[in-house]
């Protein structure tokens, strides 16, 4: 389907015994059948997680499991939800029936688990577009990692040309460390509002007050987004 926009499958996270700086030798995944059975009776949430998480790093070869991670979005485990969330962003256009269950976990009560709800919709692109009003509204979340997660939900929507208007002054605010004291939070909100373009160019005067940014990383993202946004400018001009 046009629009679908699913994220690249991640690495698998080193054992928290791995010593630091040491090269992981690649381990294989089981088989996306063997992790489906896990996820659907697996009698501990760390074999259910476990088997979610595995299955996000499978990315569209797990695409049959979609059914199966859906069902698993209620379970009564936290990082089961937050695995399983995560995971459907990921396998590809078999987890479009997610879009309305995740919309949903926005609201959830662990924060965990709305970050996670946006960062899969914000890889499922025009699809996803009617849970626009309330990424909109977890720019405002309590968590720091749901409001970034959030923003870069919405400039992924804004660079495939979804009208994200409504999100651009809210974002704008976020770039400045008064209103947003998390220096990735305000990072995040950079690169969504380049990634924006033309779209977000009444966000110009707080994104050129961010260029005295106190954090490396933020000001490097706030040019790179100023940058973007004048080239859209041009190229619209054209």
């Amino acid at each position: 389907m046009a629009g679908f926009s699913g994220g690249p499958v991640g690495a698998a996270a080193a054992p928290p015994s791995a010593a630091a700086g040491q090269p992981q030798a690649a381990v294989a995944l089981p088989p996306v059948p063997e992790l489906m059975q896990a996820l659907a009776h697996g009698r501990s949430a760390r074999a259910r997680w476990s088997a979610a998480e595995s299955l996000r790093q499978h990315g569209t070869a797990a695409a049959c499991a979609a059914p199966a991670l859906i069902a698993c979005l209620s379970d009564e485990d936290v990082d089961v939800r937050v695995s399983v969330a995560r995971a459907l962003g990921y396998i590809g256009e078999a987890a479009l029936p997610a879009i309305p269950a995740l919309q949903g976990l926005l609201s959830d009560s662990d924060g965990g688990v709305r970050w996670a709800a946006a960062d899969a919709l914000g890889n499922f692109g025009h699809p996803a577009a009617p849970a626009l009003p309330k990424l909109v509204q977890a720019l405002d979340d309590e968590e720091e990692d749901v409001r970034g997660s959030a923003a870069s939900a919405l400039g992924k929507f804004g660079q495939l040309g979804l009208d994200v208007s409504a999100a651009i002054p809210r974002m704008s605010l976020l770039v400045g460390v008064r209103e947003e004291k998390e220096w990735h939070v305000r990072r995040a909100a950079a690169e969504a509002l380049g990634r924006c373009g033309v779209a977000a160019a009444g966000a110009v005067p707080q994104l050129q007050g961010a260029l005295l940014d106190e954090h490396p990383r933020v000001r490097a993202a706030v040019q790179a987004a100023l940058e973007k946004i004048s080239g859209s400018a041009e190229l619209a001009c054209q």
